[in-house]
């Protein structure tokens, strides 16, 4: 079970974006997460949700939900005094929440009283180190499997390549069975004298094939390849030699 303190900040934006509002906001009140929203136990944070969600119908739909057994509110044992204004009461929450001390704002300029320490998206009240993230970075939190789905997407892209011909090989595989067909119908049309030329040019062909399928997956330099069409080109005229006899 995760455990985060959300911000008014935060709230008030939430339905400026949907994907923001069904992933991160709506994941509380839902039971078969294990996200829950902190509240303290003298409710002082609920009457100043109250208050917001009067201007706000899904957040109004939210505290609804929110309070529906079973409760997706998890109480925190703190009573937050009359005097507290609202950045103090955040961090007074979060700090007796253990172990996730974090705060989730709508930006991390909000902050007015409180300063980051360095190098880091934290506060440091009453020697408790509070971790503040905003929107983004809660998305992110709270959808891990979205970093894995774009993997595993890569992942059958990977292998989709590895399925191709020119990338598993299969390509030579029917290349060589279509020139070794195709040898042996040209035997019955072809004098054995001519098909050592037919043999050779075969060869070639199948060279010059996986030339190309090494440039292609870039295992073969541009110098290179130009190189191998080169030697291709001058084994040319052992065909034209035998072709003579």
């Amino acid at each position: 079970m995760a455990i985060y303190t959300l911000s008014i900040n935060y709230i008030d934006g939430i339905s400026e974006d949907k994907s923001h509002l069904l992933n991160v906001f709506f994941k509380f009140p839902n039971p078969n997460t294990e996200y829950k929203a902190a509240m303290d136990k003298s409710k002082k944070l609920l009457e100043h949700y109250k208050v917001s969600a009067r201007s706000n119908n899904d957040f109004l739909t939210w505290l609804d939900w929110m309070s529906r057994k079973p409760q997706s509110f998890e109480t925190i044992d703190v009573t937050i005094p009359e005097h507290a204004n609202e950045e103090e009461m955040y961090l007074m929450i979060a700090a007796a929440t253990r172990p996730y001390k974090k705060i989730i704002v709508g930006s991390h300029q909000y902050w007015k009283d409180y300063y980051y320490m360095c190098n880091c998206n934290k506060i440091l009240y009453k020697a408790e180190e509070i971790e503040i993230l905003d929107k983004y970075e809660a998305f992110n939190e709270l959808n891990p499997n979205n970093g894995i789905i774009q993997n595993i997407s890569v992942m059958n892209s990977n292998m989709s390549n590895k399925n191709n011909p020119w990338v598993s090989g299969t390509f030579y595989l029917f290349v060589a069975i279509f020139i070794f067909g195709g040898l042996a119908c040209c035997a019955n049309f072809v004098s054995w004298a001519v098909m050592p030329i037919v043999i050779i040019g075969g060869i070639l062909i199948i060279g010059v094939i996986g030339g190309l399928q090494l440039r292609n997956d870039d295992k073969l330099k541009e110098e290179g390849f130009l190189k191998l069409m080169g030697e291709t080109y001058k084994r040319l005229p052992l065909l034209r030699r035998g072709n003579k006899k």
